[in-house]
C-alpha cells in the first residue's frame, strides 16, 4: 500500500467511528491498533508521519501495512 492509496481509502469513508491499523515492527511483529476516538487527529498524524510509501518518518523500519475506517 502506499500513501495515495491510503488517502483513497480516507477519502472513500465519511464519519468514520473506528480506525483499525496494522504496522509491521522492526522486530517483525505485527501490531493492530485500533482507535474510537480522536479520529480526525489520527488520520491526520498517519498523513504527517509516514512517508510515500508508509514507512515512518522518525523509524523507517516501521511501516504501516493496512487500514481500515468503519
Amino acid at each position: 500500500m502506499t500513501k495515495q492509496e491510503l488517502i483513497k481509502i480516507i477519502d472513500g469513508v465519511e464519519n468514520p467511528t473506528l480506525i483499525v491499523t496494522v504496522v509491521l515492527l522492526p522486530t517483525g511483529a505485527k501490531e493492530v491498533i485500533v482507535n474510537h476516538e480522536f479520529l480526525k487527529e489520527k488520520i491526520d498524524y498517519i498523513l504527517k508521519a509516514y512517508d510515500d510509501d508508509l514507512c515512518l518518518l522518525t523509524c523507517p523500519s516501521i511501516k504501516l501495512l493496512g487500514l481500515i475506517l468503519l
